[in-house]
């Protein structure tokens, strides 16, 4: 096929299409944002009784921590000294999706036995009211989610500032499962 007969295609297949005006697309950004986040199911195989699961408490700093977590280990995951294994880029990608994707990436991160994660939500500057809508739902979701139980800690990356999280999970994948 030449240029020519693939700018006819083109223009035979474009014919009739409009392009959506400002309003429109206004309109469909704040319907998106208007609609609430779908929470995903974790698969069955790394779900445990709700008994055992334990979420990780907002503290005076900011950061979270479940239960159970040694001062010590909240200082090393602070000042970087666990390597990160897994990394999930959340930046500009909408709260739907992040969700999902988040959920996606701490469910593989566990399964293959990853001990921390760093999330980049980045720091809410292009956010309407300019607070972080992603870091709210990231923080939000390792705290009441469905992942809840695997999250041990979630501090803010010393690398990334306020624009990303670390997130140290469970280490005995048999523990974690119940097996």
């Amino acid at each position: 096929m030449s240029d020519a007969d693939d700018e006819a295609l083109l223009a035979q297949m474009m014919r009739g299409v409009t392009p959506l005006t400002p309003e429109i697309r206004n309109q469909e950004r704040t319907q998106a944002k208007a609609t609430t986040p779908i929470e995903p199911r974790a698969p069955k195989a790394i779900r445990r009784p709700a008994s055992r699961m334990h979420a990780p408490q907002e503290m005076n700093d900011g950061c979270l921590q479940a239960s159970g977590v040694s001062a010590k280990q909240l200082q090393r995951l602070r000042s970087g000294q666990y390597p990160v294994e897994h990394t999930i880029d959340l930046h500009g990608k909408t709260q739907n999706v992040s969700i999902v994707m988040l959920e996606q990436a701490v469910q593989q991160s566990i399964q293959q036995g990853m001990r921390v994660l760093r999330i980049i939500h980045g720091r809410g500057l292009h956010s309407p009211d300019g607070q972080g809508v992603l870091k709210r739902l990231t923080y939000d979701y390792l705290q009441h989610g469905s992942i809840k139980g695997f999250v041990l800690a979630v501090v803010a990356c010393p690398q990334g500032g306020s624009g990303a999280c670390l997130v140290l999970l469970r280490r005995d994948k048999r523990k974690s499962f119940g097996l």
